[in-house]
């Protein structure tokens, strides 16, 4: 009868000190990874809107409102200010809160603001 396998055991030879330190540190961290907390979504985005005569003429998210704003300004839009709407999200609470004020906005004028384009 074959076997692949040998049927006398073989001498293993032993890990040399630092090789059994590298495998109680590597067992170690496998161990600290597994009951880690996992990290919180990063809330770093703001909704804006960019408001001319009393009007809401663009809603938008950015992580810099400030710069976005100053971009808008050199693309050529027309607005008296900037609002920064509640406080810092997450990239997809922001993302979804943009979608359901811009959709408020054309369900009650029947249009969207006059430089957002979907």
């Amino acid at each position: 009868m074959y076997t692949p396998y040998p049927i006398e055991p073989v001498q293993q030879e032993s890990l040399p000190g630092w090789g059994k330190v590298l495998l109680l540190v590597g067992a170690a961290y496998v161990v600290y990874k597994a009951f880690e907390k996992p990290t919180r979504p990063v809330r770093n985005t703001y909704r804006y809107r960019l408001v001319s005569k009393r009007k809401i003429v663009y809603q938008g998210i950015s992580n810099e409102p400030w710069r976005r704003v100053a971009e808008h300004a050199r693309d050529g839009k027309l607005f008296d200010a900037m609002e920064v709407i509640g406080c810092a999200r997450t990239r997809a609470g922001a993302s979804r809160n943009e979608r359901e004020s811009i959709n408020t906005y054309r369900s009650r004028r029947g249009r969207l603001p006059k430089y957002n384009m979907v």
